[in-house]
Parts: structure tokens; C-alpha cells; sequence
């Protein structure tokens, strides 16, 4: 019986082959998506210009999606913004698709009612969309070319799909006091996507969780003993000489 050696170059070469195979199977769409979660309300940056508002408050997420332009998948930069309205319903219920007011016919104009998030408007469950292909750059390739935004500088409404919506504990303390510190508690849940948060948020004082730790220094016929805020961090300590803890 004969034994085969497989030399290192034959190895490497079945490697390249597997790999080469496996990049010509479809791609579904995915989303390199970041795990940090920050509230856009939180940090929004207004701009007089309704798409560059947009851009820059927008989650950004490397995806693959069919290009209408290249005629296959693509790798595509999609921009995601939650949609905000003063009155926390959605544009769309007016007929509003696109970010600059033209409505699903893609001709008439509406109200998009829009507001600034954190001040006097609120997160309605859909967002804005943009995508741009990185092969050919048309924006918004994955519609048809009879669609309004495509190859067009706006985003569209989506709704936020609630199987990706995942809950959230921002609260936080700062020491206030000796004996308590301010709770700002915000709990909610977040759209995994957009970041388009429906949140809960109250603030008030509280007392300290103490825990207290005893160092025996008994040499010094002393104890030493230390106490630290579980929640905010507050400490005080003091020294206690032993006949008076006995």
C-alpha cells in the first residue's frame, strides 16, 4: 500500500480553492453593527440642512445588498436615523415617505412635523434610510430606477422591526450628600438598528447603599472602618478605637 504525502504548497493551494468556492455563494444582507448604545436624543446635532442633519446623527453599518446599477450584491454604507415628530407619530401616516416632505407617490408634498429629539420631539418606531453602493456610488441602488430616491440625496421611512429591539439600564448616580446621592434613572428598550429609544426617565434623591468594611488594627488598639456607596461610589471612613466597638 501506498501512503500519500501532501506537501505544504498542495495544503495551501486546497485552502485557496475552499475560499474561492465559498466567496462565490449568495450573501444575504448583514449589519457589521457597532454593540454601544448611545441615545441619539442625547447627542443630536442640528443642521439647517435636512439631509446633512441626518447624515451626521446617523448609525452608519457596512452591509451587502443588490445593486440595481452593478446588477449584483454590492458592499453598501446604509445610514440609519430614528424618526422623531412632535406629535410621536409617524409621517407616514400622512403619506409622508422621504426626508424632504414628498409623499409615497413619490410627487405631492406633506408635513413631516418635525422637531428636535430631546426638546419638543419624540422616537415614532421608524426610522430614515439611506444606502449607497460602494461599487458605483448611486445612492439608494437597491430600488428601481422609477423610484423617487433613486440615485437621490434623501433617505425614506421604515418602520423599526421590534424582533430587533433589545432592552436597555442607563442609570445612573452622582453623590449628592453624606447620606444620599441623585438617581437619574432612564430604562427602556432600543431599536438595535437606528438607536431610536423609548425610554422611561425620572430623577430623584435616594440614600446611600453603604457597605461597610472593618480593618483591625490592633496594635494601634484601633479599628479601621470604611464605608463605599455600591451605587455611586461615596465614601467616608474613620477610625474607632477597639474598647469602643467591644
Amino acid at each position: 500500500m501506498k501512503t500519500k504525502h501532501f506537501s505544504m504548497k498542495s495544503v495551501i493551494s486546497m485552502m485557496l480553492a475552499l475560499v474561492i468556492i465559498a466567496g462565490t455563494l449568495p450573501v444575504s444582507v448583514f449589519a457589521a453593527q457597532s454593540n454601544e448604545y448611545v441615545d441619539p436624543a442625547d447627542n443630536w446635532l442640528s443642521s439647517n440642512n435636512r439631509t446633512n442633519e441626518l447624515d451626521v446623527n446617523a448609525t452608519i453599518t457596512n452591509e451587502t445588498q443588490y445593486c440595481n446599477v452593478c446588477k449584483k450584491h454590492t458592499s453598501v454604507l446604509t445610514y440609519r436615523v430614528p424618526e422623531y415628530t412632535k406629535t410621536g407619530e409617524t409621517a407616514l401616516n400622512r403619506g409622508v415617505r422621504y426626508s424632504d416632505g414628498t409623499c409615497i407617490d413619490g410627487v405631492s408634498k406633506g408635513n413631516l412635523d418635525n422637531g428636535t429629539p430631546g426638546v419638543d420631539a419624540y422616537y415614532t418606531g421608524y426610522h430614515f434610510t439611506k444606502v449607497v453602493c460602494q461599487t458605483c456610488g448611486t445612492i439608494n441602488s437597491g430600488d428601481g430606477p422609477t423610484d423617487y430616491d433613486f440615485n437621490n440625496n434623501v433617505y425614506s421611512l421604515n418602520s423599526c422591526d421590534h424582533n430587533f429591539f433589545l432592552d436597555f439600564d442607563a442609570t445612573t448616580y452622582e453623590p449628592y450628600d453624606e447620606s444620599r446621592h441623585l438617581t437619574t434613572l432612564k430604562r427602556g428598550e432600543y431599536c438595535k438598528f437606528c438607536k431610536g429609544t423609548f425610554a422611561r426617565a425620572s430623577r430623584g434623591l435616594e440614600s446611600h447603599d453603604f457597605t461597610e468594611s472593618v480593618d483591625a488594627q490592633l496594635g494601634n488598639n484601633r479599628f479601621y472602618v470604611a464605608e463605599k456607596c455600591d451605587d455611586c461610589g461615596y465614601e467616608t471612613s474613620e477610625y474607632v478605637t477597639a474598647k469602643s466597638v467591644v
